[in-house]
C-alpha cells in the first residue's frame, strides 16, 4: 500500500511539474527583452532552455551520491543517447516557440506511437488488439490536432520539429530500455550522466 501511495504522488508530481515546465518554457518565449513599444525582440531561447533542464539532470547526480550504495555500479557510455535527447528537446523548444502550448503537448503524445512502433521493429515486442487500437486513437487525435491548428507556415514548421523531436526521444527510449533490461543502473545516475553529457 506504501508503495502505491508513492506511485501516486510521482505521477501527480509529473503531471504537475511537466505541465510547469510547458507553460514557464512557452511563457519564457514571449517575453519582450529589447524595443518592445517599436518592435519589440522576444526571449525565444530554446537552446539555453534546453541547457537549463540539462542542469536540472545534473542535479540528480547530487542525489544518487547518498543513495548509490543500494546500486551496483556500471559504467555507463551514455553519448548516443544525450546526443538524441539534446538534439530532440532543443527541435521541441524550438517548436513551441511556433505553436501554442496546448498543440505542443498534445503533439508530445506522439512519442507513444513512434516508440511503438520502434519497440516492435528493435524488441520485438508483441501487441495485442487492443494497444494497436489505442495507438489507433491516439494518432486520429493528433491527425485533428495537426489540422485544427491555424493555417500558416511558423506552424506548421512547429508541429514538424516537435513531431521529428519525438522520433529522436523515442528511438532513446527504446535504445536505453535495451540497455536497462539487462544491466541494473539507478535511474538517478542514468539521468545525471545523461545531463552531463547533454551539457
Amino acid at each position: 500500500m506504501h508503495v502505491f501511495n508513492l506511485n501516486i504522488v510521482f505521477i501527480i508530481g509529473l503531471l504537475i511539474f511537466g505541465t510547469l515546465n510547458t507553460f514557464l518554457t512557452k511563457y519564457q518565449d514571449t517575453v519582450c527583452i529589447s524595443d518592445c513599444d517599436t518592435n519589440p525582440i522576444y526571449f525565444q531561447q530554446p537552446m539555453l532552455q534546453t541547457l537549463n533542464m540539462f542542469f536540472g539532470e545534473i542535479l540528480c547526480l547530487v542525489i544518487w551520491l547518498f543513495y548509490k550504495e543500494t546500486y551496483s555500479y556500471i559504467e555507463l557510455d551514455q553519448n548516443i543517447f544525450d546526443i538524441e535527447n539534446s538534439l530532440s528537446s532543443t527541435l521541441m523548444n524550438i517548436g513551441l516557440i511556433f505553436v501554442s502550448a496546448s498543440i505542443f503537448q498534445m503533439l508530445r503524445g506522439s512519442i507513444v506511437i513512434f516508440t511503438a512502433i520502434l519497440s516492435v521493429l528493435f524488441l520485438h515486442k508483441k501487441y495485442n488488439l487492443e494497444k494497436w487500437y489505442s495507438l489507433f486513437i491516439i494518432f486520429l487525435g493528433l491527425i485533428i490536432v495537426g489540422l485544427n491548428t491555424d493555417d500558416n507556415n511558423s506552424n506548421f514548421i512547429g508541429i514538424c520539429l516537435i513531431l521529428l523531436a519525438q522520433i529522436f526521444s523515442a528511438t532513446q527510449y527504446v535504445l536505453e530500455e535495451k540497455i536497462l533490461l539487462n544491466h541494473n543502473i539507478s535511474p538517478l545516475l542514468a539521468v545525471g550522466v545523461e545531463g552531463v553529457f547533454g551539457t
